[in-house]
């Protein structure tokens, strides 16, 4: 495909992400959600590919699911992804306004003592549930929120989709070299950082066992948390009935430092995998996992292959 046909088929898509947003934010929301369920539930058989690589994430986590129990949790995955991209394509501010009528949280109280403590708090979470809302839900309480995105093709959607999330209250800052000072900065200056790390998207991650398998997970929230003396708190957000959504935080992480910085890095970041495990095992097909995130189907075994890079923010 030559250059000027590429970027006619980015423009198109842009354009017509742009016009289902705009579509969804004008329907009902309940209607909204059911025809996005509806559309996934269809996508699921179009891609044998995919559909088996979520099949073989949510195995690792239902392990103990007979084939059908595994199959209809996967058809179930897509229809919560579904209802997800609905919730977040349609999002206004006088969607965000009526959180509180939706919105329920437990832990609270970590995030508490964390800004007590010195005001410096990292929210880690997995790819599961509703979790922008959760990020949107905290920016709505008065608390400036930042969080890192990877830049999407054409550059106009990504800056689209950054302008609209600006709008409702979270700052966005593309994932480069640069995002590790920029978090820095905003830790230093009392703001909220909120990483999504259940998946290694540069390929330098840090190795890990999760679920009995092994994994690389970011080691950006990890790097973040243990050189600027910040409170590292594991947490999600889960869709729940009736088009609701509740939080969950977890107690934090220990983050002092004890060895060389690359071991505890690794240390916290496997204590992190072990906190995601226990989210997601609350509602594994609100797990969005349509990419592979284990690096074979054998459990995992004892392995030294546990890379670290300083340079960039893994998210």
């Amino acid at each position: 495909m030559n250059s000027k046909s590429e970027a006619m088929r980015l423009k198109k898509a842009y354009l017509l992400y742009r016009a289902i947003a705009l579509f969804l934010s004008l329907m009902p929301r309940k209607l909204s959600i059911y025809l996005a369920e509806s559309v996934s539930m269809r996508l699921a058989d179009r891609s044998p590919a995919q559909f088996a690589t979520v099949k073989n994430n949510l195995q690792a986590v239902l392990s103990q699911k007979n084939q059908e129990e595994l199959q209809k949790a996967v058809y179930q995955a897509y229809k919560d992804y579904g209802r997800y991209w609905a919730e977040v394509a349609g999002l206004t501010s006088r969607s965000i306004a009526a959180l509180e009528k939706y919105w329920s949280i437990e832990g609270e109280q970590f995030l508490a003592e964390a800004l007590e403590t010195n005001g410096k708090v990292i929210l880690a979470l997995p790819h599961l549930g509703s979790w922008e809302i959760g990020a949107l839900w905290f920016a709505r309480q008065g608390w400036q929120v930042t969080t890192v995105a990877e830049a999407i093709q054409p550059p106009s959607l990504f800056e689209w989709f950054k302008q609209k999330r600006e709008k409702l209250g979270l700052r966005i800052i593309p994932l480069s070299p640069d995002a590790s000072p920029s978090l820095a900065k905003v830790l230093k200056n009392k703001g909220m950082v909120a990483l999504v790390a259940d998946r290694d998207i540069s390929g330098g991650g840090i190795e890990v066992e999760f679920f009995g398998r092994r994994a690389k997970l970011p080691g950006g929230p990890a790097l973040l948390a243990l050189h600027n003396d910040a409170t590292l708190l594991p947490c999600a957000v889960y869709q729940h009935p009736n088009g609701k959504a509740h939080g969950v935080i977890l107690p934090p992480i220990d983050t002092k430092r004890y060895a060389g910085i690359k071991q505890d890095v690794i240390r916290v970041t496997q204590e992190l995998a072990r906190n995601f495990e226990t989210l997601i095992q609350k509602a594994p097909s609100q797990w969005h996992v349509f990419q592979p995130i284990f690096l074979e189907e054998s459990p995992a075994a004892d392995s030294g292959g546990n890379g670290l890079q300083e340079s960039a923010i893994d998210v």
